[in-house]
């Protein structure tokens, strides 16, 4: 499941988003316990059943152990000043996308012409052909790399 899906998931109540804080990094109950400063895994279990609720150090402990929102995780919904900047980073991001992939087409385009005139201009045509495929890679390499990380913090596709 990738961020994006989660970030869509319910969680209704904080049992859960406890629990899907532990899934998401893989740790069994007693090493999630652990790690929060408890000695058994059974009160991770019952905050998880929403049994117990974690005191305040417990879940800032969590929030920061796990790089998570302590908004989010007090309420399911995303930080509010969150929001704002999503908002305001959208069309930038958006833009540093739409640029990179203008250049993937202009690089595409110069390596086809490259590609016409190989007969015609011999082994010069072949390093400038060389170089302009390492060009195009890397591109496509920085658009996959945008993309992936605004699609593992689902930045442009938060519910607001």
């Amino acid at each position: 499941m990738t961020k994006q899906e989660e970030n869509k998931k319910n969680f209704d109540t904080l049992g859960q988003r406890f629990r899907h804080c532990r899934e998401t990094t893989k740790c069994t109950q007693a090493e999630f316990a652990a790690q929060l400063g408890f000695s058994t895994s059974g009160v991770v279990s019952r905050f998880e059943r929403d049994e117990r609720l974690p005191s305040a150090e417990t879940l800032i402990k969590l929030a920061e152990l796990y790089e998570t929102d302590l908004h989010w995780l007090l309420t399911g919904q995303p930080c509010p000043a969150l929001k704002n900047v999503v908002l305001q980073l959208q069309p930038f991001i958006s833009g540093i996308l739409a640029d990179i992939s203008q250049q993937i087409k202009a690089a595409q385009i110069h390596l086809v012409e490259l590609q016409i005139g190989q007969n015609v201009m011999g082994q010069d045509n072949k390093t400038k052909l060389k170089q302009a495929r390492a060009q195009l890679n890397s591109l496509k390499e920085r658009y996959e790399a945008v993309l992936q990380c605004v699609q593992e913090t689902g930045f442009l596709n938060l519910d607001l």
